[in-house]
């Protein structure tokens, strides 16, 4: 099994940092994929490469990189995916990224929980309406943190909110999982008859490029509750 550390080392750049939602990069040539999320640098990952950040960062420059991304991926990767362990430096330490979702402290969501909705995609939409009523999104990275920290903040990046609403969905009893890829993190959830991409990020600008064909489809990375994935190289 593969270990994917990912490491906190911030960008200096603000517009990267936006632009970017908190991204890991692998260098392949001239193209960048993105490997993680929370604007950081994977320390050690397969070939054990050092990825350096994109500077400056505009909307149309971004853009650029999802589309190659996108493409390098699906050249190098198939749609197939292999076990992983995908460890993470967090502000006690390095840690599996499963140690953080923790269903038992998303208590702030108890009554959209145990509320009336017992149709699977009611509660889903229910839980998201709660995010974004008691949350704000940050783009500027964080370091991956525990949910009851996330809460206590009431605010995250990309990741760290995925881990919030992940922890709401397993409380629900909803299947769920952590997809990343294109340097940024999203949540996709099983409503009973089909998986529903949950996207957190409500800026328009960057809504416009998550929208780019292939954005959402075979993320380079699956965070489930028990296992981490990743696409089988080629």
């Amino acid at each position: 099994m593969t270990t994917i550390i990912a490491n906190q080392n911030r960008y200096g750049d603000l517009h990267c940092r936006i632009a970017l939602i908190g991204s890991l990069f692998i260098l392949i040539g001239s193209v960048l994929i993105g490997a993680g999320a929370g604007c950081s640098r994977p320390t050690v990952i397969r070939d054990k490469e050092t990825i350096p950040g994109l500077h400056p960062w505009n909307a149309d420059s971004y853009a650029t990189y999802v589309v190659q991304n996108i493409e390098e991926l699906n050249r190098r990767y198939s749609g197939q995916y292999e076990p992983v362990e995908f460890v993470v430096d967090t502000a006690g330490g390095s840690a599996r990224v499963q140690t953080l979702i923790d269903p038992s402290a998303t208590e702030l969501l108890a009554e959209v929980i145990a509320g009336p909705a017992t149709d699977s995609g009611r509660k889903i939409e229910a839980i998201m309406e709660v995010m974004r009523q008691r949350f704000v999104y940050i783009p500027e990275p964080e370091v991956w943190a525990p949910v009851s920290e996330t809460i206590r903040a009431g605010k995250g990046d990309c990741k760290n909110l995925s881990i919030v609403l992940m922890s709401a969905l397993t409380s629900a009893g909803i299947p769920s999982y952590g997809a990343i890829s294109n340097g940024h993190m999203w949540v996709c959830a099983f409503d009973g008859s089909k998986w529903r991409i949950l996207e957190i990020d409500d800026d328009l600008q960057r809504k416009r490029i998550y929208r780019i064909a292939g954005f959402y489809e075979d993320p380079l990375y699956k965070i489930f509750a028990d296992r981490s994935l990743k696409r089988i190289p080629r």
